[in-house]
């Protein structure tokens, strides 16, 4: 069953929106009035930055508990799927840690999991009802109890269908090329018969 937690938004953030739009009026507006080319230019890369980042943050950032994964949706149309069964730790990264933000408030939650590679990465969130979100995580990775070997096990299915794939497309080549050769007849020419021109074996 999927449940879905908006994200908790800052004052600062808010207060970014709205100052990147006012002044972005106000840009607008001084170009109609005094006609300076750098007023258009200031309202174009403040628009820029509100179109394409801070407002589209505010309406399209979610956080999606799905059946096997945790859904962290950023924009532009990022996603990020965190296996419950690759979930390790809750707020362990160290300061040299690379953590991607997906979070708009101060109050956040950092998930560390392992990726395909087995690699750890961390993902900074800031879900609104921050108690509600742990708790659902929390018993969902719990729910996965036996989550080294489920892990292990859906990584080496994908890297077995990989396998499988390569070795089919290998095998597609050898057969073309095997019929390709026994369409092919080859001539050999052995000598030749005085007054009767050359003599062939077909092969």
């Amino acid at each position: 069953m999927k449940k879905v937690f908006k994200p908790r938004i800052s004052k600062l953030y808010v207060f970014m929106v709205i100052f990147f739009s006012a002044v972005t009026v106000m840009m607008f507006h001084a170009y109609f009035v005094r006609k300076g080319p750098l007023f258009i230019f200031m309202a174009v890369v403040f628009v820029i930055a509100d179109v394409t980042y801070l407002l589209p943050n505010l309406f399209f950032t979610k956080y999606t508990f799905d059946e096997q994964y945790l859904v962290v949706r950023e924009w532009p149309f990022h996603f990020t799927y965190i296996f419950y069964e690759d979930v390790v730790s809750f707020d362990d990264n160290g300061k040299d840690d690379r953590v991607r933000k997906a979070a708009m408030s101060f109050s956040t939650l950092t998930i560390g999991y392992y990726d395909d590679d087995d690699v750890k990465q961390y993902i900074e969130v800031s879900p609104k009802d921050f108690e509600m979100f742990l708790l659902v995580l929390s018993s969902r990775v719990k729910n996965f109890s036996d989550a080294e070997r489920l892990r292990v096990e859906r990584i080496a299915r994908a890297k077995d269908e990989k396998h499988k794939r390569r070795q089919k497309y290998l095998e597609r080549l050898e057969e073309e090329e095997k019929t390709a050769r026994e369409q092919i007849k080859v001539i050999k020419v052995e000598g030749l018969v005085k007054e009767k021109g050359f003599r062939t074996d077909i092969e």
